[in-house]
């Protein structure tokens, strides 16, 4: 919306929104719903003072707002249709009301005749660890299908500290968490080792389940270490979970633990050869031998070509990593959804977001805590241009106090807001599931084609080709959503056509 008062002047405003209904029949779409959010302009400030031009990007609830005059202020709207929305066309309408004018907006949406799949095709491992963050990702379609972090919850959990916890210990604790994941949907996770006698790593709790940076220091760290994940995959093999299980053995590593990361790995391979090791870092070919599964900033990706290729012919997988250009408040807003045709078009195996919620660490806030001015649409984030805090995560902490546990702050689920950088994520990975989508039928309409079918089903693969006007390169892509959006109903028919035969 473009309020023409006053620029001096701040009006209060209304929005209004339809349920989906049948363009034809009238009737509310089955399976749908329209959620519509306030977007709020966030800046970074540094001892007091805005450091950065305010950006669109907080989702705030619905509800009433006052904006000033002569300033755009947008509106976001989800319309969601499910597996039980037949296809076809629908519409709906939003209403916006202020002083004693109103103006409505008639929004068409085509449901076609396909449903995606409740798991995600591309393994994704996503960083949160406060519950109400947790919740907010479930609803935003990122948990609860393919994902490692946030699964199963064993950094809850408390053993006894300055001990070697064996297996049969452990055992019930990881089989009810894993039970209760792979139920959800989830099959990849962090293989979990308890926190043991001679440890002097860090980045775990004393005590607890640990799973990354493990240093051991005595002979008896290393038979534990041996016995202990030859007992655990064992029985996920047994489960058929051993595939879907890593050890993130170090993260971000520097070159004078390199060796301790090869004798990590000694030990897994004597535990049993087949544990994988998953390791976000820059890639060098010192590890080459120690990694199953690296995972890369899309600019050393990018840069190093070359040993990506040759590793990858010897099967080592590759992922994208957040941490470079991946979906901070200063890249471009279509960029957390074009990340995941990048991820398409140059053959990514899966993506990391470290974390969402790192500003839950309370101790001291220095990560920053978020205001809004008022009933206004402005907002500010009190650290500046911190990567660890605002300006890097999806999620933020709502205005306002919140409960602290054990040194986290821990908002209630009302007390977490989503951002338009969240959400092209979540919007990403689904498109991502219409390139999965085309090639299976593809696939599977090559096998029985008949001689008329062979131009239709060729055409439709040249679909499965990401166009240069789309994405040309990491720093290089479109900034229009309608060329995004027309490319994926062309896809989307080809679904259609191919589903058909």
């Amino acid at each position: 919306m473009v309020p023409l008062w006053d620029p001096q002047t701040a009006r209060d405003v209304k929005v209004t929104t339809t349920p989906l209904r049948h363009k034809q029949t009238g009737e509310v779409a089955e399976g749908a719903r329209v959620n519509w959010h306030l977007v709020a302009y966030l800046g970074l400030h540094h001892d007091g003072s805005l450091v950065t031009t305010p950006e669109p990007d907080i989702l705030l609830p619905a509800g009433d707002f006052s904006v000033s005059g002569q300033r755009l202020q947008p509106i976001w709207v989800d319309v969601y249709a499910g597996a039980a929305t037949p296809a076809g066309d629908y519409g709906m309408q939003v209403t916006i009301e202020a002083g004693g004018a109103s103006i409505t907006a008639s929004v068409n949406v085509h449901v076609y005749d396909f449903t995606l799949p409740r798991k995600h095709s591309l393994p994704t491992a996503v960083g949160a660890t406060v519950p109400s963050v947790r919740e907010l990702l479930y609803e935003y379609r990122l948990d609860r299908r393919v994902v490692t972090q946030p699964g199963p919850p064993f950094d809850n959990y408390k053993l006894k500290e300055g001990e070697y916890s064996e297996f049969a210990d452990v055992k019930p604790i990881i089989e009810a968490e894993l039970d209760r994941y792979v139920a959800e949907g989830g099959n990849m996770f962090m293989i979990p080792t308890p926190h043991f006698k001679g440890d002097g790593g860090s980045n775990h709790p004393l005590g607890g389940f640990v799973n990354m940076n493990v240093i051991h220091n005595e002979a008896d760290d290393a038979a534990w270490i041996v016995r202990y994940h030859r007992e655990l995959a064992g029985w996920l093999r047994e489960k058929g979970l051993l595939d879907k299980g890593y050890i993130y053995i170090w993260d971000e590593p520097r070159p004078k633990v390199y060796e301790n990361i090869r004798s990590t790995r000694r030990l897994l391979r004597e535990a049993d050869p087949e544990i994988r090791t998953f390791m976000p870092a820059a890639l060098t070919e010192e590890l080459a031998d120690e990694i199953d599964v690296w995972v890369l900033p899309p600019s050393d990706w990018a840069e190093k070509r070359e040993l990506v290729d040759k590793l990858r012919r010897q099967g080592k997988e590759f992922w994208w990593y957040n941490a470079v250009a991946g979906t901070q408040l200063e890249v471009r807003l279509i960029w957390p959804r074009l990340l995941f045709w990048a991820i398409w078009k140059n053959n990514i195996d899966g993506y990391l977001h470290w974390s969402v919620d790192t500003w839950r660490f309370a101790e001291g806030r220095h990560f920053g805590t978020l205001h809004r001015i008022g009933t206004s649409t402005d907002c500010w984030w009190s650290k500046g241009p911190d990567p660890y805090g605002g300006a890097g995560t999806m999620v933020l902490p709502a205005p306002g106090k919140h409960p602290v546990h054990d040194g986290i702050l821990t908002p209630a689920r009302a007390g977490v807001l989503p951002t338009i950088r969240l959400a092209g994520v979540r919007d990403g990975l689904e498109d991502y599931e219409y390139f999965v989508l085309l090639q299976k039928l593809m696939e599977s309409a090559g096998k029985d084609a008949q001689k008329d079918d062979a131009a239709a089903i060729a055409e439709a693969g040249k679909l499965l080709t990401v166009p240069p006007e789309i994405v040309t390169s990491l720093k290089e892509y479109t900034n229009s959503d309608s060329l995004l959006r027309a490319q994926r109903d062309r896809i989307a028919v080809a679904i259609e056509l191919l589903d058909g035969k």
